[in-house]
């Protein structure tokens, strides 16, 4: 099964690539933030990509990271058709910013107006379907896509951190990469809610 993970920040992946690592997952990894320090842009993230839904690519999982939330939103509702088209698994992972239910309306109302303003020539539109999964501080939501009024075969996840993973694993501003990756490792020994929430979701096919 192949799946395609986007993430507000490199933080989470960090956090990703710490818990698939565990697996025996091969994973590819695209930080929109560092090929914009070694670059000075962003970087061909469409061959990044197109070149994972090869099927020669080795890579079982692709984690990418867009650089903050309004870029996470726009890519993600952007790429969102021609990605549930051509992978098995598109999940958004994404802080909520909050810790109630008032949050996750928010956000689900958010992904809904750009899906449609992006794909309303196609007649595309996403609804929310289901709760997967919570636990303290997460939650995953599956949505379904219409065409035309119509359910489509494709769907996809989003996981919300609750208020975000920073603040759940206590990660400051001024950690470095080393003392945040170790931070991240301490949460996933100590919760191990978190540790089968996430187990639950990304090494379950639908």
């Amino acid at each position: 099964m192949k799946q395609i993970i986007l993430s507000e920040g490199k933080n989470d992946i960090f956090f990703l690539s710490e818990f698939l690592g565990q697996f025996d997952h091969k994973i590819d990894i695209f930080i929109k933030e560092d090929e914009q320090e070694r670059s000075g842009k962003y970087g061909d993230q469409s061959n990044c990509i197109r070149s994972f839904i090869e099927s020669r690519s080795p890579y079982d999982t692709l984690l990418k990271s867009e650089g903050g939330k309004i870029n996470l939103l726009k890519v993600f509702c952007t790429l969102l058709i021609y990605l549930v088209r051509n992978v098995d698994e598109v999940i958004m992972v994404i802080d909520l910013d909050s810790n109630d239910d008032p949050g996750i309306k928010r956000l689900d109302d958010r992904i809904c107006d750009i899906v449609k303003s992006k794909h309303s020539g196609g007649g595309f539109e996403i609804k929310y379907e289901r709760l997967v999964t919570n636990c303290d501080n997460l939650v995953a939501l599956r949505y379904q896509i219409f065409q035309w009024g119509r359910p489509m075969e494709e769907n996809f996840i989003v996981i919300g951190f609750m208020p975000s993973l920073e603040n759940i694993a206590g990660i400051q501003d001024n950690h470095n990469r080393e003392e945040k990756i170790e931070r991240i490792k301490h949460l996933l020994e100590r919760d191990v809610g978190l540790f089968n929430f996430f187990q639950s979701i990304l090494l379950t096919s639908n």
